[in-house]
């Protein structure tokens, strides 16, 4: 069994309402059903995991990833914590914008 979830795979969070995604190895949390629509998951299988894996995950979206929000065409690239802006068509992963609005400029 692989011990790393995939990047894009929809996450429930065992006995709970709680979804995410894996984003950059970092779990993507959405707190409504509307951000998980808009960031394209709700035709995901949803892998339902225990709540010590949810626990354990990471927040901290991988240096290398590119990522954007559902409502922009601006793509980001991910470093030490920062976005950079980026030019990037293929391997974008999209995310709530409150998530990106998060992230920090570099």
């Amino acid at each position: 069994m692989p011990t790393k979830i995939a990047d894009g795979t929809r996450i429930a969070k065992a006995g709970t309402t709680s979804e995410a995604a894996i984003v950059g190895g970092a779990k993507v949390e959405f707190h409504t059903m509307e951000e998980l629509v808009a960031s394209g998951y709700k035709d995901n299988p949803r892998q339902v995991i225990p709540t010590r894996v949810w626990d354990g995950l990471t927040k901290q979206i991988t240096d290398g990833t590119y990522v954007k929000s559902p409502d922009s065409a601006s793509v980001w690239l991910i470093n030490s914590g920062r976005r950079t802006a980026a030019q990037q068509s293929t391997d974008v992963q999209i995310i709530p914008a409150r998530v990106l609005d998060a992230i920090p400029v570099a």
